[in-house]
């Protein structure tokens, strides 16, 4: 899965650096030049411009057809400074995957697509994003992968450190599409248990109450266990010293695997902390919150 033509159609892409481009004075030009010499090579769709990563994006309608055109695109300019260099992808469960996409776990089946591309739609805020018919795989029986590129190297940056969406209150597991296992357990590293809820919490609850302390992932152990995943340990430990007051709760943290003891001092702080004037105190807070 990759880039899609506005007509839907899928393409595999290929690159050349704009600073390899010594002939022609500007963009306009270059474009036009290597689209003459690309619409040599079989299965050539497009060619546009990234602005952001500087590069000239060649598209074909297969892979084995971008890779044999690199050859002969190559083999042509071999004594010049162009060189045309494929995208990098990863074959996951027969489907080829570039670092363009992203994918959702553990996505019950009953929830429709359109549903799924609003959410999503709302962590990339609007930027360009595409999901293909053969892109949602069923991994259990009432639950899905669903696999999505996205265009926007700006929205690609902020999602690869997101992780987590969303989806009708409840939140799934984001992240890159080539990530394997290990590189999921490598998130779990700060991970810390919270508790104090009850049957009318979920995981968005324990997100929003340690909202300032910029936690990744969260789900339910249990109906007032929450396990909360931070990227870092002063996140976690700083997550942990606080307790958290909200309606009539009181919630209260440790990070797993550590020899944790929470000290006695406290400091009142009234209504919504603020992420800076928590920074500014080392001792433990109570958070007072009026939702």
């Amino acid at each position: 899965m990759h880039a899609l033509q506005d007509n839907g159609q899928e393409t595999y892409d290929a690159f050349i650096w704009l600073r390899d481009m010594d002939s022609y004075g500007t963009i306009e030009e270059k474009l036009a030049f290597l689209e003459i010499n690309a619409r040599n090579t079989r299965g050539f769709v497009k060619i546009e411009y990234n602005k952001l990563e500087k590069q000239f994006i060649l598209k074909y309608r297969s892979y084995a057809g971008m890779i044999t055109a690199v050859k002969q695109f190559n083999n042509f300019f071999q004594n010049s400074f162009i060189k045309l260099q494929p995208k990098k992808y990863y074959t996951i469960n027969g489907m080829r995957i570039s670092t363009s996409e992203f994918k959702i776990m553990n996505v019950p089946t009953n929830i429709h697509e359109d549903t799924i591309k609003d959410s999503i739609r709302k962590i990339t805020h609007g930027a360009p994003f595409y999901i293909k018919k053969s892109g949602i795989k069923q991994r259990k029986e009432k639950e899905n992968t669903v696999f999505f590129t996205v265009k926007c190297p700006q929205a690609r940056s902020r999602l690869k450190n997101t992780w987590s969406i969303e989806i009708l209150g409840r939140l799934y597991k984001l992240a890159p599409a080539h990530y394997k296992h290990q590189d999921l357990e490598i998130r779990k590293k700060y991970r810390g248990e919270f508790t104090g809820f009850n049957e009318t919490h979920n995981e968005t609850k324990a997100v929003e109450i340690t909202t300032p302390f910029n936690p990744k992932h969260a789900f339910m152990q249990s109906t007032d266990k929450a396990i909360i995943e931070f990227e870092t340990e002063a996140d976690l430990f700083n997550a942990c010293k606080r307790t958290y007051f909200f309606r009539n709760h009181t919630v209260q943290g440790s990070p797993c695997g550590y020899n944790w003891q929470k000290k006695p001092r406290f400091t009142r702080i009234k209504g919504k902390a603020s992420k800076a004037r928590l920074a500014q105190t080392k001792t433990p807070h109570f958070i007072h919150h009026r939702w």
